[in-house]
């Protein structure tokens, strides 16, 4: 149920992010591909840095984790604020940007420069009903045991490598009238 893929979906619940402030606002035209919490080292640095950032407002779970919605690229439409938007890289020469609003310093999502077709919405700043985390992620990176309250993965599960990969075939297939 959900599963996005890689067309525009018309029965698809239509959804927006912002950030705290309104100043940053993000149309997303399909269902999510998936939805997590990641909690590999990389999302844990990042995110202990962004929310110590001035007025940050906060994402993390309390085991350390960022709850995300993955949509492909093509289904992310920045509406409002395009200029506000400023890349953060955890260190030189990252493939990841997370892109924050400059104007309330909220964290928003996640592109990458190379590879994945994908970007990560952070859960947080979706506007209305987001679907929840459906996997806790990356768990072996994690100081202490994940609450149960999801499945927890020490890496990835195999559903979602599955959703992936349909999705992003799917994308490539020729659309129809």
């Amino acid at each position: 149920p959900g599963l996005m893929t890689g067309r525009h979906n018309s029965s698809a619940q239509h959804l927006t992010a912002s950030c705290a402030c309104g100043g940053v606002e993000i149309a997303l035209s399909t269902a999510p591909i998936a939805t997590l919490s990641c909690c590999c080292d990389d999302c844990q640095a990042a995110a202990a840095e962004l929310e110590a950032l001035p007025g940050a407002p906060a994402f993390r779970e309390p085991c350390g984790g960022t709850a995300a919605a993955l949509f492909p690229k093509s289904a992310l439409k920045i509406t409002r604020g395009r200029d506000k938007l400023t890349a953060y890289r955890l260190h030189p020469g990252a493939r990841t940007k997370r892109m924050v609003a400059t104007c309330c310093n909220s964290f928003l999502y996640v592109a990458f420069d190379r590879g994945p077709f994908w970007v990560d919405v952070v859960h947080a700043r979706i506007d209305g009903d987001a679907p929840p985390p459906r996997w806790r992620i990356q768990t072996r990176f994690l100081d202490t045991p994940p609450p149960d309250d999801l499945p927890n993965h020490p890496k990835y599960p195999q559903g979602l490598v599955w959703r992936i990969a349909l999705a992003g075939a799917l994308a490539g297939l020729p659309r129809r009238g």
